[in-house]
């Protein structure tokens, strides 16, 4: 006898695939093109892999050329049984825009990044982590140690963030012998994404153990293949990406206005 509907249902909800369909709908309901299930080459395995959600919206701003620059998110989606908990070992800072990774833009890209975080009236705060871990409930010792629960690392380490990373790096192959000129100039620039189905928790050590529900936590990772830089992946709860995208809107309208003002400086 084959797997019923009842059955079906339960696999279905125990998996990230409707996650992924409502992120994707939440996407398109706010004026993003989306691929789902997007594919793309590892360039250190050679193997093909994917990215759960692509969405990108190209800037608006006031020039008569054909200019496609995107505001590209990447997102993985996880559908965690258990709370991740991020450890505020990190200083609160002044919100940053993600998105220091670009392909095809020249480097004044990124000065105008910076100027545009420097020019926006808003800047929260947020917690910003570079430690995490998860749940388990391990049988064996559920009678020895704290009903047998242990705090241990989830999968997002190796999978997750590798696959946000290898795909900005091969998508900078792909494009690299493309050149922006007076008439025409296309870019991409990258937010990395983890939406959460689950509990997001922060914890902060001092005299007493501080553990709060979050929504977002700006997660840094320091990768070998980064030269050692800091990766910055936004990680978020799937009921708060609605301001998610409004938060990276006004980011995006502003700098919209920094491209129109110093096009100029990303013609090759």
């Amino acid at each position: 006898m084959g797997i019923t509907k009842e059955q079906i249902k339960k696999a279905l909800l125990n998996s990230g695939y409707l996650l992924e369909d409502r992120v994707n709908q939440v996407l398109n309901g706010s004026n993003w093109s989306t691929t789902p299930n997007a594919r793309f080459k590892d360039l250190k395995t050679e193997i093909e892999r994917e990215i759960d959600v692509v969405g990108y919206k190209y800037l608006d701003y006031d020039y008569p050329k054909m200019d496609t620059i995107s505001s590209t998110l990447l997102i993985e989606c996880m559908n965690n049984k258990e709370p991740i908990v991020f450890f505020e070992n990190l200083a609160p800072l002044p919100s940053r825009i993600a998105a220091l990774n670009f392909s095809v833009l020249n480097k004044a890209f990124w000065n105008i990044l910076s100027w545009t975080q420097s020019e926006l009236e808003s800047k929260k705060e947020f917690i910003y982590s570079s430690q995490y871990c998860s749940f388990s409930r391990v049988q064996k010792l559920i009678k020895e140690f704290n009903d047998g629960w242990i705090a241990l690392h989830p999968d997002i380490k190796h999978d997750s963030i590798n696959s946000l990373f290898q795909y900005i790096q091969f998508q900078r192959i792909e494009l690299k012998d493309r050149k922006n000129t007076n008439d025409f100039i296309s870019g991409f620039y990258y937010r990395p994404l983890i939406i959460l189905q689950g509990e997001l928790l922060s914890v902060k050590q001092n005299k007493e153990l501080e553990i709060k529900n979050q929504n977002h936590i700006k997660f840094q990772v320091a990768l070998t293949d980064n030269n050692g830089r800091y990766f910055d992946i936004d990680v978020i709860t799937e009921k708060y990406l609605p301001e998610y995208l409004n938060l990276i809107g006004k980011e995006d309208n502003a700098i919209a206005k920094m491209v129109e003002k110093h096009r100029e400086k990303l013609i090759e």
